[in-house]
């Protein structure tokens, strides 16, 4: 599943609503055409430091439910003052 979220950043937290597109199709040299967008849940992404966060999750999908997960950074946020 490919979920995609927009939200806000404060304090270290990033709080979003979360959607799914189902049924699209991606397009050569472009992004994905044809599907719908659904209502998934929320996500909240907790920066620790520069290098670890926490996401959390709740989904109105049954098959997702809610839960938590920790990761690694795979972009930067300036205001975390990450030089890297």
């Amino acid at each position: 599943a490919w979920i995609n979220a927009i939200g806000s950043y404060q304090d270290g937290v990033i709080t979003a609503a979360a959607y799914r597109n189902l049924g699209g199709v991606f397009q050569p040299g472009s992004g994905a055409s044809g599907g719908t967008e659904t209502d998934w849940g929320t996500l909240r992404v907790t920066a620790h430091n520069c290098m670890q966060i926490t996401v959390e999750y709740e989904s109105s999908d049954p098959e997702f439910g809610s839960g938590s997960f920790e990761a690694e950074r795979i972009a930067y946020v300036h205001d975390l003052g990450c030089s890297e």
